[in-house]
């Protein structure tokens, strides 16, 4: 018994349950179920269970993103469809085994997190330029396919898939800044056009989301370089450069023209209340009105949230009929958790999520500050969190995150 515990332990079978989960998240579901299992179950049957829950009871940061769940839980007291509210903690279990999971990953060096992230920006990387190949093969259709809202074919749902991309680019200028490669130094010189290539690409993959992100990434990174540096000059021409790259993307790059064309269609039928069934944007501004108009008549403690999809439902039904029985529920994060738990639990879940930002002035590493900012603009726009591959993009990396910052802070390797 003591083999198997003790094979459990080994720093590789934490590495596998992270890949694991990586590949899950652009692949098969299961595999992410896999390796949240594996990491939540190393750390239970352990050699020293004692040992990683005094981890865990030591980082706060990973003590916070815990009590996310915890809030979940607790708004069940005042839920009446309760079908609905089991739906959504099931949906907060990362944020639940995944802490303690992490808490035991004490064994993991800061090179092995550096590997991984390395591996999954070299993984959606790959994925990007086969995408790419699709869109080239078969150009004036897929072309023609923006018109109707839809998107190039992307592994998994493409606003996620999005949100990937941008966090692989932004890996691709931490990786550029360190200098870092595995083996060759040609490494950067690759990483270098791969970074500027997923750039490229995510304006031609046009997803709203992905785009806004970008540029909130970018927007920092500018700010951060002009700052570090004092290169005034140099940071005018790189803002420019972009600004010359946005405005001219538009009319270079047909499904970027497009998407921005169907985006104002859709705009204009919702104003008349036209064809609502079949407009995504519909759908999006509709939930969001909801969420605003029935969130202010509860506005201290919420409806619950097992509440929230029935009474958005219900306003839409008196509203938008159209789009009423489509089990829709608030695009926008921040809203949903003002509906189901009101201010005060809007102001619990901010202070929680954003604590590991804050923790040991972790924003000062540039990869996981923008991972914050990536998921924090989609927030904006999506329920980021309110289904699993999103749950688990964000708990996966702000956790691994965590932890090698901790390595690196405390100059720790072992």
């Amino acid at each position: 018994m003591k083999k198997i515990l003790g094979f459990l332990d080994q720093r590789y079978v934490g590495i596998f349950a992270c890949v694991l989960i990586m590949l899950g998240l652009v692949s098969y579901r299961a595999l992410m179920s896999i390796g949240m299992i594996t990491l939540g179950g190393r750390a239970v049957l352990s050699l020293h269970p004692k040992k990683n829950i005094q981890n865990l009871l030591q980082n706060k940061a990973l003590l916070a993103l815990l009590g996310i769940f915890f809030l979940y839980l607790i708004s069940g007291l005042w839920s009446e469809n309760l079908v609905y509210w089991v739906d959504r903690v099931r949906m907060k279990l990362p944020f639940l085994a995944l802490p303690f999971g992490f808490a035991a990953l004490q064994n993991l060096k800061y090179k092995d997190y550096q590997h991984l992230l390395y591996a999954f920006f070299w993984l959606i990387a790959a994925i990007c330029i086969g995408i790419l190949g699709i869109y080239l093969t078969d150009f004036q259709n897929l072309n023609e396919a923006y018109r109707a809202g839809n998107v190039l074919p992307t592994p998994v749902h493409h606003i996620r898939f999005s949100l990937m991309t941008v966090y692989s680019f932004a890996l691709g200028l931490y990786f550029l800044e360190k200098s870092f490669f595995v083996r060759f130094q040609q490494e950067k010189v690759a990483v270098l056009v791969l970074t500027l290539f997923l750039f490229v690409f995510l304006h031609i993959l046009a997803v709203r989301s992905g785009l806004l992100a970008l540029y909130v990434v970018l927007i920092y990174q500018f700010v951060r370089y002009i700052i570090r540096s004092k290169k005034y000059w140099v940071g005018i021409g790189i803002a420019v450069f972009l600004l010359a790259f946005a405005a001219s993307a538009f009319y270079f790059i047909p499904t970027l023209q497009n998407k921005v064309g169907y985006t104002v269609y859709n705009l204009k039928r919702f104003k008349k209340n036209d064809r609502l069934a079949t407009l995504s944007d519909s759908k999006r501004i509709a939930t969001i009105e909801a969420a605003i108009v029935e969130g202010s008549k509860h506005w201290l403690i919420g409806v619950g949230i097992g509440e929230v999809q029935d009474v958005t439902t219900a306003y839409l039904e008196k509203h938008y009929p159209p789009i009423a029985n489509l089990g829709i529920i608030p695009h926008n994060q921040y809203l949903f958790v003002w509906l189901g738990v009101g201010t005060i639990g809007l102001l619990v879940f901010m202070v929680l999520f954003l604590y590991p930002l804050f923790y040991k002035r972790a924003y000062r590493n540039a990869q996981f500050a923008s991972l914050y900012l990536i998921v924090l603009s989609s927030f904006l726009v999506e329920h980021t969190i309110e289904v699993q591959i999103g749950s688990a993009f964000c708990t996966l990396f702000i956790f691994m995150g965590i932890n090698m910052i901790s390595k690196e802070q405390t100059g720790t390797d072992n």
